[in-house]
């Protein structure tokens, strides 16, 4: 055997004792969610109930603890969705917008990754904060037209490219931007969140409806689950 391919040996035989280990024995960061519990390594069990289901997250919220806590086991690897990889990017940065939900990763399950964020007022509603209400309007109008606008320069097919992802993403924040009645800090978080996700890849783009945003106690804005990979929701649709 040459050094190189004794080099390899070696790496392929550490990796896979890694994942022998992996498999075989607790780590800090191993979560078990069953039968209505969720276990974080050795240091925490935790009541919860399921909370809702989506095409790449499972949602829990816990049942016994005086302020809620939410685990979402998020399918993230390859054919998955990266948005809650994103959002705890920005949380682990230490990011105070009041706009960008606090999410982040606690650890991982057999093949899924779990983060924590706390439970908001979801979906958005008008009566929980007109205001808030008043700015999604904003948002869903800016992402319609930015939609039209590339289908009228690309035309329908070629819109209709995954990897166009991001041009809808710089559509909707320039237009946001051109609105006076959008906070600052709301326009902060837009570039915040399309800046980091494009790290993950191009197809990745915003959607804004009632379903994936929310409020906090103090009626501000949340933008909650407001990406998402184009490129992973038609390869699982094209699957079914």
């Amino acid at each position: 055997m040459n050094p190189i391919h004794a080099t390899l040996a070696a790496v392929a035989a550490l990796a896979a004792a890694g994942a022998v280990q992996k498999r075989g024995s607790r780590n800090t960061d191993d979560v078990y969610i069953r039968r209505g519990t969720i276990r974080i390594g050795d240091d925490e069990t935790l009541k919860v109930r399921k909370l809702g289901k989506g095409m790449f997250t499972v949602a829990y919220v816990t049942t016994e603890l005086p302020t809620p806590r939410v685990f979402l086991e998020v399918n993230d690897d390859r054919g998955g969705d990266q948005s809650k990889a994103a959002l705890s990017d920005i949380y682990d940065g230490d990011d105070t917008n009041v706009h960008i939900p606090k999410v982040q990763r606690v650890g991982y399950t057999a093949n899924k990754t779990v983060y924590e964020m706390p439970l908001y007022n979801a979906p958005l509603r008008k009566g929980n904060s007109p205001k808030a209400w008043e700015q999604y309007k904003v948002l869903k109008k800016c992402w319609d037209q930015g939609h039209h606008q590339l289908r009228e320069r690309l035309g329908f097919y070629e819109a209709n490219n995954p990897y166009n992802g991001h041009k809808i993403m710089d559509s909707v924040v320039e237009c946001a931007e051109r609105n006076p009645e959008m906070p600052e800090s709301l326009l902060d978080a837009l570039r915040e969140i399309k800046g980091t996700i494009a790290n993950y890849g191009s197809e990745y783009s915003f959607e804004f409806s009632p379903r994936n945003l929310a409020t906090d106690d103090d009626g501000n804005l949340i933008l909650l689950d407001t990406t998402y990979s184009l490129l992973s929701v038609q390869q699982r649709r094209g699957r079914r």
